[in-house]
């Protein structure tokens, strides 16, 4: 909540944010977690009701929502790729890094261009898959992706040369075998590719919470409308099926539509006009 607010500060005190979107985007930031009402069951199961903003760029709350859903996901379709053990296939992490030019948005477009190319020309096959997320580090801006992918084994030096040669002057490339007999360690794994291209935690450790909302503010204004994370292979649910005969396995996911408690339909919802805190909590019936 605190975050919330002095993220939606930040965006109300941007220069050059477009008046209206300004004030709509600063007002959801400001009302993201803030209780709307409560929901009652048939057998009388209270369920509280809260406002999101949904910003996943901007928001730390709806950033780490987003980001533990996707990562349940990978996982469930990288344990499945695992039980199906092709030979000389396995699961790594792959980091790729750019150097600096002090271009944000140059540095994005070059690692966003030369990572698909690096993909297809070394990695793809029948049965390989890659996830790879973009990260801004919060010291100098350097831009670098994570990346988990499902392949043979490739030298790395092999891969820094490639990656050199499309990249034009960067060859710093880190691959390392995850552990896949840890399911706790393949878990960190993909949520390491998961996360917000901005670890928002790191950003304020880094310049302190006004002004790491500062930039990231200023950062996502000019990098509106670009895609961080993108699916390759066996990882896409029209790949997945047609290697494998068979859907893309996925999360269960609750129906809002009932009592996540006992399963029954909702009865009543009752608005909260004042904020829950002490001393008592006053509500209205709708």
């Amino acid at each position: 909540t605190v975050f919330s607010r002095s993220m939606a500060d930040a965006i109300d005190r941007h220069p050059t944010w477009p008046a209206k979107e300004r004030t709509d985007n600063a007002d959801r930031a400001r009302t993201c977690g803030a209780w709307m009402g409560i929901k009652t069951c048939t057998n009388n199961h209270h369920v509280g009701v809260t406002a999101f903003c949904n910003n996943h760029k901007r928001c730390r709350r709806c950033a780490r929502a987003d980001a533990r859903k996707q990562s349940e996901k990978l996982y469930l379709v990288a344990k499945h790729l695992l039980k199906r053990q092709q030979v000389g296939y396995s699961l790594k992490m792959l980091t790729v890094t750019i150097r600096n030019s002090g271009n944000v948005l140059a540095d994005v477009a070059t690692i966003k261009r030369c990572w698909p190319k690096l993909y297809r020309s070394m990695f793809k096959s029948e049965f390989s898959a890659a996830r790879s997320r973009l990260e801004i580090g919060p010291d100098n801006k350097t831009v670098h992706a994570h990346i988990l992918i499902y392949c043979r084994f490739i030298d790395v030096k092999a891969i820094s040369a490639k990656w050199q040669e499309l990249t034009g002057d960067s060859k710093i490339v880190d691959i390392r075998k995850v552990e896949t007999n840890s399911d706790k360690k393949l878990r960190l794994a993909c949520k390491e590719v998961c996360k917000y291209i901005t670890d928002l935690d790191k950003w304020i450790k880094q310049h302190g919470i006004d002004e790491a909302c500062n930039q990231i503010a200023d950062l996502t204004l000019r990098l509106k409308g670009e895609r961080f994370g993108e699916s390759y292979g066996n990882f896409r649910a029209q790949v997945f099926k047609a290697t494998f005969n068979y859907a893309m396995p996925k999360p269960e996911e609750h129906d809002p539509l009932l009592c996540n408690i006992c399963g029954s339909t909702w009865a009543k919802y009752e608005e909260v006009i004042e904020p829950r805190g002490p001393p008592r909590l006053t509500v209205v019936h709708a």
